[in-house]
């Protein structure tokens, strides 16, 4: 398992219709509709090895013992260490790790979007094979 760890933003709008990211960067504008997490830590040679070694993944986000799962087919592909992207469609870019999520931002319960608001929410992303 992958242990995804990032925190809330004043500005996560959580509206996307297609995605959903966490990042590295400390802000983030209003123009990141897709963003769910700020200062994001993960291991990227560790997540890049994981996503080439299985097909599908479960990946639960945990905001203190609220959880949700979603689906998502890996992208083998994957090489940032800044931003990690979940999308529903099927573009792959070098950020993606998964594609035909089953989940995207606008799915997103607003009472936990309204957490993923508060600065020092910590916001965990669980990553396993499906």
């Amino acid at each position: 398992m992958i242990t995804i760890t990032s925190y809330g933003h004043p500005n996560v709008l959580a509206t996307h219709k297609t995605t959903m990211e966490v990042t590295a960067a400390s802000d983030l504008t209003l123009n990141g509709d897709c963003i769910i997490g700020v200062r994001a830590e993960f291991d990227a040679e560790e997540l890049k090895a994981f996503l080439s070694s299985c097909k599908k993944m479960c990946v639960t986000i945990d905001i203190d013992g609220d959880a949700l799962t979603f689906t998502a087919e890996t992208n083998p592909y994957f090489e940032d260490s800044h931003e990690i992207v979940f999308r529903r469609g099927e573009f792959v870019s070098e950020r993606t790790a998964g594609v035909r999520a089953s989940m995207a931002c606008v799915d997103l319960p607003r009472d936990f979007v309204q957490k993923m608001k508060r600065p020092e929410q910590k916001i965990v992303l669980r990553v396993e094979p499906a």
